[in-house]
């Protein structure tokens, strides 16, 4: 797995530091990215169990989750799934979830700074994102993170027919 490069500590809304540890999925994960998926996607555009499971056991699928430190144990911040498609240098980026309690703390920003690393490793040139219509929040965070729309739509993984892709280029390695 790609290191992750150093960042800045964010700070909680309480004003105390938040400790933040990324890492590969684990089985025990499973449950709680389930619950994490239904929790920021409309009942429309969730992923069933099967369908979840399906995805992330694709041989092509990486997943990363990013844990927060709460006082004596760990509460699930934020995953992010993402598939190569080293043939097309494309970087689909299936699912960027963060925790309704932990959203503008930076979480986000870090899985896509990993999931920038992790296709400059299989040289993909343009990163890919799916959507939903109607989350001006999600466009905002895409907007500032250089991506834009286009007029394709996801396919492989679609959760609904209003999932207009957005992409941007993958910065070529140092």
């Amino acid at each position: 797995m790609p290191e992750l490069p150093e960042w800045e500590e964010e700070q909680r809304p309480t004003g105390g530091p938040m400790e933040v540890s990324f890492r590969e999925m684990r089985p025990e994960d499973m449950d709680a990215i389930y619950f994490l998926d239904q929790s920021c996607y409309g009942e429309a555009h969730r992923f069933t169990f099967g369908g979840l499971m399906g995805v992330m056991l694709d041989r092509d699928v990486v997943t990363l989750v990013a844990e927060v430190k709460e006082r004596e144990f760990s509460r699930l911040g934020g995953v992010l799934i993402v598939r190569s498609d080293p043939w097309n240098h494309r970087l689909h980026v299936v699912a960027l979830l963060v925790h309704p309690d932990y959203r503008r703390l930076g979480i986000g920003r870090r899985l896509l700074v990993w999931a920038e690393h992790f296709g400059q490793g299989y040289q993909c040139r343009e990163m890919l994102i799916p959507l939903e219509e109607g989350n001006p929040a999600g466009e905002a965070f895409l907007v500032a993170a250089g991506f834009s729309r286009t007029d394709r739509t996801e396919t492989r993984f679609a959760r609904g027919p209003d999932h207009p892709l957005w992409q941007r280029p993958v910065a070529e390695r140092p």
